[in-house]
């Protein structure tokens, strides 16, 4: 049996986080619960956070990340709750779905307006590289909206027969600089599987949005529990996925970083 080197692979879910206070000029109190350690990862991973806005205090006072520029390219996909997103000085309300695209050189912030409701949102942060180009932002209202049935993502069968995922995907290099490959939601109906792949020239993060799933790592096997499942998968290691319940879908999204840069550095190197 081939063993795999599993250096970068990191398991998390949303719970137990930091409480922060006034974070980046904000205001109240937010809570940031990191998913991975950057310095494990290497080039260009910033940062993998989940962050939750909670409602406002009895003061009434709203929550939020204060406006801040942005000195590495940074998405947002909104889990839970409403909120209201500035970006270069324009408001615009966010719910669930929405994904907020922030190139270096953006300048945002974000607030819970809902007076009962969490807003939290899954943060990634890459290392553009050294240049003057500066992207504009962007941003999708609901990628939900977009799912539809495709053969885009890996192939996933419910018992012996075939099935399509739906599946909405978006290709994040429109939009930044640094080394984004695609960004899918992938919805599995229930009892599906899919069967084992690999990422050769990325790296793939694997976040749990809703439902029961079970995500196998080489001969690692993890699964969502309570505070859901986030998983960084290394390029080069077998990955399989399957929804655990008979009853309702699996919602994920999948990100990949591209780490052929560092695969030319090391090339370089050694020569």
């Amino acid at each position: 049996m081939k063993s795999y080197q599993l250096t970068g692979l990191s398991i998390a879910d949303t719970g137990s986080p930091v409480q922060t206070y006034d974070q980046l000029g904000g205001t109240g109190i937010v809570f940031n619960k990191a998913l991975a350690i950057p310095v494990h990862l290497g080039h260009p991973w910033n940062s993998i956070e989940y962050v939750v806005i909670p409602p406002p205090l009895t003061d009434g006072q709203e929550s939020s990340v204060g406006e801040h520029l942005q000195h590495t390219d940074e998405i947002y996909y909104i889990h839970r709750g409403t909120g209201v997103l500035v970006t270069n000085g324009i408001s615009c309300e966010v719910g669930p779905g929405f994904l907020a695209i922030a190139p270096r050189g953006t300048r945002h912030g974000i607030r819970n307006t809902s007076s009962r409701e969490e807003l939290a949102f899954l943060v990634v942060e890459l290392v553009p590289p050294h240049d003057e180009y500066i992207s504009q932002p962007g941003e999708i209202a609901s990628l939900p909206a977009l799912l539809e049935d495709s053969d885009a993502f890996h192939p996933a069968s419910l018992g012996i027969r075939e099935v399509r995922l739906r599946v909405a995907s978006i290709d994040l290099t429109r939009y930044c600089s640094a080394p984004w490959g695609r960004l899918a939601l992938v919805e599995m109906p229930p009892g599906s599987r899919i069967h084992p792949y690999t990422e050769e020239a990325h790296d793939e993060n694997l976040f749990v949005l809703s439902g029961n799933a079970s995500i196998t790592v080489a001969e690692e096997r993890f699964y969502t529990w309570e505070h859901g499942l986030n998983a960084l998968i290394p390029r080069g290691v077998p990955r399989a996925i399957i929804n655990r319940s008979s009853v309702e879908p699996l919602l994920f999204l999948s990100l990949l970083v591209c780490r052929e840069g560092e695969e030319r550095d090391e090339n370089r190197t050694a020569a």
